[in-house]
């Protein structure tokens, strides 16, 4: 397709908005030379982007405010000039979007990258930065699938896959929906609340205000209304969506103009409303209208009867044209595994360079990792799980069974991503996903794939991090098996490899992950998954337990100081042998404080000095009467300090009072004896009375 320009204002392009560099009769229509293959263009205030069939992005005109993207904020541009965006290079870019000074770009992987200025906000970077030169990925939608982007004045529109919008940018008089304004603007992008029941399928800025579609075909629109461009019958603002009415059946197209808005409805009939100051309304007139006014339908005497009509929006005109239906179906997609792909990489005996093309394209990007799991919902719910996790599942499953395709999935850029991006992410949907492919289960792979990926999730912000928690929660006992299997694996490689030192902090990562997981399952309703999934079985025997173990030990009498990953805080993961073996160090250590530090307190002073308050005891005494041994042995446990348990114990009898180790094997036999006994309801027993277990309903 060639792009043709003209400038209708003056005789020349004063700065390089007609991508000419003569000076020549800019009323007439003319090449804009250097481009070839363009299937999509944007015209900002002064500037212009141009889309390549190759997926490469060109810009000229104005761009001191570095809304070209070049790197270089010049005055003007006056031929066109790629823009270098850093992507994979088998991940192009499929739509491009122009606001007064700033530009917006989508991957064909779902990701958004956006330059120029940011005074309100628009770019979606933050505060801290004011211009930027060159593409910058927005990070806060990482993870995120967006089908459409969407620039207005100084503002920007995001919608996802799963039909969330989020927003970004000027927000003085309602245009991002947020039901109230702000005087500076957005610098972070957020989610539109007002809009998760409406069930988004496209969106439309104007300079100051924004329209969008409903799955259902109803128009909502906010923001400026000053000119009538809300549709409200009505100037005034509106700070959410307002469903414009007067709209006889399901609209199929919206379009903004700066001040004007179109709506074309499945029917087929035209309408605007806004300024029609220029003559943008299309009724013959220069007048505003402040609800739906259909258009003249001229060119209905035309034969086009075997096309569809397309509607877009300049910033005081608009532009109608005609493509043939099946192109006019055949709507963006991201790249995603879909079922046709999958069968066709099964059929595969040995990787072909389409299926290899294929497979990089979507594991390079985890938006179309998440695009391909998205579950089908009118209305969607954020921070509720948007993949379907049986289809995650199975998918990687099969993948499993291809021979050749662990070689060619890029994981370690996906990760390495997800390092750079996850302080920032809104959506954490792909750590629901990723966790299920193999690769995350190999030894081989933990450090360069588990470790990066455990850090990526600690790094999430509190408000993320809560997000993920509620979807663990709501996985099925297959999936949360696999989830904790990831991370306690990666413990046991490190722990037999001899790494966790090595990696202390990546192993504190990964106990904080399955710290949480344990929380979850814990306080789910229905137990997730037995206790002993968690158990690393590796761990006990070995010398490595008695050394956490005295970590352990140390940092509890030293608090503030800081210690190697300790596994003893984290007791679900270790199973009773450890636990015994743990006890016993602890109860031993305990022992021999409590005598030295008794025998130093007396040792080391004199009679006269002894002081009134006595060191603890080292020992614990338990007095029991024999006639009444188990009544009294639970009485007296029951008001003793927990601590005194990891005393040595001294048994004496009412009836002798005599000290001696006899009575300690005494009172255990006799103990044991009397609990055994059918009549001490402690236990339950089989008919022959060979077997015997703990009676499932308590007995005092």
């Amino acid at each position: 397709m060639k792009m043709l320009f003209w400038y209708p204002e003056t005789e020349i392009s004063p700065l390089g908005q007609l991508g000419r560099q003569k000076s020549r009769e800019t009323r007439l229509l003319a090449e804009v030379e250097g481009l070839g293959g363009v299937t999509a263009i944007a015209c900002g205030q002064d500037h212009c982007l141009a889309l390549c069939k190759s997926g490469q992005v060109y810009s000229w005109g104005k761009g001191e405010e570095g809304q070209l993207g070049i790197g270089a904020c010049q005055l003007k541009n006056l031929k066109p000039r790629k823009v270098v965006i850093p992507i994979p290079i088998l991940i192009p870019i499929f739509q491009v979007s122009c606001g007064n000074v700033h530009s917006l770009a989508l991957t064909a992987g779902g990701e958004v990258f956006s330059w120029g200025q940011n005074s309100h906000g628009q770019l979606g970077l933050g505060k801290e930065v004011s211009i930027q030169p060159t593409p910058h990925p927005l990070l806060s939608l990482h993870g995120v699938p967006v089908t459409q982007i969407s620039a207005g004045g100084a503002h920007s529109l995001f919608l996802s896959l799963s039909g969330l919008v989020y927003c970004c940018g000027a927000n003085a008089v309602g245009q991002l929906g947020l039901n109230r304004i702000d005087e500076r603007g957005r610098f972070n992008v957020r989610e539109v609340p007002a809009l998760r029941s409406l069930g988004v399928s496209y969106i439309s800025c104007g300079e100051a205000h924004t329209a969008v579609l409903a799955q259902e075909g109803g128009v909502f629109t906010f923001g400026e209304g000053t000119l009538g461009q809300l549709g409200h019958n009505s100037t005034a603002n509106e700070l959410g969506p307002r469903r414009v009415e007067n709209i006889e059946g399901p609209a199929s197209q919206i379009a903004c103009g700066s001040h004007h808005t179109l709506v074309l409805t499945s029917s087929g009939v035209l309408l605007a409303f806004g300024s029609g100051v220029k003559g943008q309304l299309g009724q013959g007139s220069t007048e505003n209208s402040l609800q739906p006014t259909p258009v003249q339908d001229t060119w209905r005497t035309a034969p086009l009867t075997a096309y569809n009509m397309k509607i877009s929006c300049g910033y005081n005109s608009n532009f109608l044209h005609f493509v043939p239906p099946e192109r006019f179906e055949a709507k963006d997609q991201i790249c995603k595994i879909d079922e046709d792909k999958l069968q066709k990489w099964l059929s595969l005996r040995a990787s072909s360079k389409d299926a290899e093309r294929e497979i990089t394209s979507i594991f390079s990007s985890n938006a179309s990792l998440v695009a391909s799991f998205i579950q089908s919902s009118q209305t969607p719910v954020v921070n509720s799980t948007a993949v379907n996790m049986t289809t995650v599942r199975e998918t990687f499953s099969k993948l499993k069974e291809i021979p050749w395709i662990a070689n060619v999935i890029p994981m370690g850029p996906l990760t390495g991503t997800l390092l750079f991006a996850s302080k920032f992410m809104k959506s954490v949907d792909i750590f629901l996903i990723l966790p299920e492919c193999h690769l995350f289960h190999e030894d081989q792979n933990v450090l360069s794939l588990v470790l990066p990926l455990a850090r990526a999730i600690e790094q999430l912000s509190d408000v993320s991090t809560q997000s993920l928690k509620k979807q663990w929660s709501s996985l099925e006992t297959q999936s949360m098996k696999t989830h904790v299997h990831v991370w306690k694996n990666a413990l046991s490689f490190m722990l037999k490899a001899g790494l966790l030192r090595i990696y202390d902090g990546n192993a504190k990562d990964l106990l904080q992950i399955l710290k949480h997981l344990h929380k979850v399952c814990k306080q789910s309703i229905e137990k997730k998954i037995p206790v002993e999934d968690f158990y690393i079985n590796e761990i006990c025997p070995s010398p490595f337990l008695m050394m956490d173990a005295d970590l352990w030990w140390k940092s509890k009498q030293m608090p503030d100081q800081e210690f190697p990953a300790i596994f003893c805080n984290f007791p679900f993961l270790l199973n009773l042998q450890s636990k015994i073996v743990v006890f016993n160090y602890e109860s031993a250590i305990t022992k021999n404080t409590l005598a030295f530090e008794a025998q130093s307190k007396f040792f080391g002073l004199l009679p006269s000095e002894w002081p009134l308050d006595l060191p603890p005891s080292p020992q614990f005494h338990l007095k029991v009467k024999r006639n009444a041994l188990i009544e009294d042995t639970f009485r007296k446990l029951s008001l003793v300090d927990h601590e005194d348990f990891k005393k040595q114990l001294i048994v004496h009898f009412v009836d002798d009072l005599k000290e001696s180790f006899v009575n300690q094997r005494d009172f255990f036999l006799h103990l044991f004896e009397e609990l055994r006994s059918p009549d001490s309801g402690m236990f339950t027993y089989n008919d022959s009375e060979t077997l015997m277990w703990f009676p499932s309903q308590v007995t005092s």
